[in-house]
């Protein structure tokens, strides 16, 4: 009987003593900001006057940030994940084809993309043959946005629509109309893989050569 029960008060203090270190070392849940709910930037309404009014501008919480909490706080922002390494500095400057056409227009490209990052401002789009590289490029454009210490979100279109969907279930993490106000309030939202979620889209992209079809996989959108 002695043995038993030395056995079971060993079990219990095995299942119970990790949780209680654990949630004795889990870090205290920062506050959020009263004034943007996390989202980190707000939008200008009470002024119609205002050079700003109706545009997303960085929240005060934000602002008084210091710079590598802010670096790693836009990082988990973006949604990039592994691709934070997907930087201009790691990108092959002319692409991986062997064609000299090729490799110039993927080198205008790059040029494009680092122009738009270091002042984001209407639209970009780049479009290429699968395995060119836009995944890269459109990363790249996020990563140097937040080096520049401002947001930028970035999605491929199938995991959006896939986030959107769930979205709507009532345990959802991140409720629709929250996950929906974050989109349309990004300042800058790229979007890859732009017609992956449809296949039947991919016969109006059909182009009469040896390419096959041509993928949107980067759109950019600065509001």
């Amino acid at each position: 009987m002695d043995r038993l029960e030395t056995l079971f008060r060993a079990q219990q203090a095995a299942i119970t003593g990790p949780s209680r270190r654990s949630s004795a070392a889990t870090e205290p849940v920062a506050p959020v900001c009263e004034w943007c709910q996390g989202a980190r930037f707000v939008r200008v309404t009470s002024d119609p006057d205002h050079p700003d009014f109706g545009r997303a501008v960085p929240c005060r919480c934000a602002i008084e940030e210091d710079t590598r909490v802010r670096h790693e706080r836009l990082l988990r922002y973006s949604r990039l994940g592994a691709l934070e390494r997907f930087t201009f500095g790691t990108l092959l400057p002319r692409g991986r084809s062997t064609q000299p056409v090729a490799q110039q227009r993927y080198a205008l490209a790059v040029a494009a993309a680092k122009r738009f990052a270091e002042g984001p401002s209407g639209w970009l789009v780049l479009t290429g043959v699968p395995g060119a590289g836009k995944t890269h490029i459109a990363a790249a454009i996020v990563n140097r946005v937040i080096e520049r210490g401002e947001p930028a979100l970035f999605f491929t279109v199938a995991d959006l629509l896939d986030q959107l969907r769930a979205s709507y279930d009532e345990d959802a993490e991140v409720p629709y109309e929250r996950l929906l106000d974050q989109i349309r309030s990004a300042p800058l939202l790229v979007l890859d893989d732009l017609d992956s979620y449809s296949d039947t889209d991919r016969k109006s992209t059909r182009l009469n050569s040896s390419h096959g079809y041509i993928s949107y996989a980067v759109f950019c959108l600065k509001k």
